[in-house]
């Protein structure tokens, strides 16, 4: 799986995310999610914010490893979508 982290700051603190991108195009992503709810879905359940980078690499390894990440979904436009 391809992906790489960023870090966005929101208020007062900021947050590690996680992005996967399409192997074929890696300009594209195909999901972004935060580092502490993959955490929290892992089942780790500390309160204390990731604060450091290879913490947040471990967790989305971890995640990988447990099968929570689903990039086979299906994906469909908007107009599909609404009909």
């Amino acid at each position: 799986m391809n992906y790489y982290l960023t870090k966005r700051k929101k208020a007062k603190r900021s947050y590690f995310y996680v992005n996967f991108t399409d192997p074929n195009d890696s300009r594209k992503i195909l999901l972004s999610t935060s580092v502490e709810l993959l955490r929290r879905k892992i089942g780790i359940s500390s309160r204390l914010p990731v604060t450091r980078e290879k913490e947040a690499y471990a967790i989305v390894e971890r995640a990988i490893a447990d099968g929570l990440i689903n990039l086979d979904r299906d994906t469909k436009n908007f107009a599909d979508y609404v009909l």
